[in-house]
């Protein structure tokens, strides 16, 4: 799979990517920061894009996304379900990923989200790795917005996008063995993501 940057893309890339092995959430030189793994360090506290080994704390990334001018916040949770195509019994997920690739990429789909839907206030992008239990969040999306069509709009964006682009992979553990997912497909750039069809499979 190619996980090459476009031009487009890179052009996207005004962040700066930083090693945080450690969890820490509050507000730190006007940036809101929940570090984990990678995270995206920038000036903005509209932004907020990471890749974690730990459990995703949905109730702080909505309460990060309320904003004052904001009349909606939309936020995708996908989370392990107990079956995949031809899959019966599934008992949880792995997510492997191509760390040094995945922020870039995150900052790609925020910075598409904002072309296409000018008036998106905070955008948060937030993927597990390692094993995700049933019922778990793997991916959380966020979109808060002064009108809910963008906020649903983007974070719909912001899901298909991901899992069009994004090198994240999952391995399926289930009643029959243990195997990547079946809905693979190879990696396209973020301004191909028509953000109109989703497979099913999360």
């Amino acid at each position: 799979m190619s996980s090459s940057l476009t031009d487009r893309e890179i052009t996207y890339l005004g962040a700066e990517l930083v090693r945080a092995p450690t969890k820490i959430f509050g507000w730190f030189g006007g940036c809101v920061q929940i570090a984990y793994d990678y995270r995206v360090s920038s000036n903005e506290a509209n932004s907020l894009l990471e890749l974690t080994e730990q459990a995703i704390d949905i109730s702080a990334l909505y309460a990060w996304a309320l904003h004052q001018g904001a009349g909606a916040v939309v936020l995708f949770s996908g989370t392990t379900r107990d079956f995949a195509p031809g899959r019966p019994d599934v008992e949880r997920l792995e997510y492997e990923a191509y760390s040094e690739q995945v922020i870039p990429r995150f900052t790609a789909i925020e910075a598409e989200m904002r072309l296409r839907w000018p008036e998106i206030l905070r955008v948060g992008i937030v993927h597990r790795t390692g094993i995700v239990e049933l019922m778990e969040s793997s991916v959380v999306i966020v979109a808060s917005s002064p009108h809910r069509g963008d906020a649903f709009e983007a974070a719909r964006f912001g899901i298909d996008a991901l899992k069009k682009s994004v090198p994240i992979w999952k391995r399926e553990t289930w009643s029959g063995g243990v195997d990547w997912g079946s809905a693979a497909a190879d990696i396209t750039a973020v301004v191909n993501v028509d953000g109109e069809e989703l497979d099913g499979s999360q």
